[in-house]
């Protein structure tokens, strides 16, 4: 049951984000962060060992959403750049 609440509370907070951002970056960066984080759960609650590796993937995490905002300002720089849609010279006039 705590699952379904889960997930619905994370598309809900899912919708409002996509209105700032590209789906495709909102759902990338859910899906990095729920990751970490029940990685971090299951370190602090259940025990579960810390290893290199799961601390340098995780200190990844903050680096990619980094990424993934920069990626989508600049895809979104480029689009206000443009004068209007690009427009097929053979297709003009039909």
């Amino acid at each position: 049951m705590a699952t379904v609440v889960l997930y619905a509370g994370s598309f809900a907070l899912l919708a409002p984000a996509v209105k700032s951002i590209e789906l495709s970056t909102a759902y990338a960066i859910r899906a990095a962060v729920g990751t970490a984080l029940v990685a971090l759960f299951a370190i602090a609650i259940f025990g579960a060992p810390l290893t290199w590796g799961m601390a340098v993937s995780l200190a990844l995490v903050p680096a990619g959403v980094a990424g993934l905002n920069l990626s989508d300002a600049a895809t979104a720089f480029g689009k206000l750049g443009r004068q209007g849609p690009v427009r097929n010279p053979k297709t003009i006039g039909r």
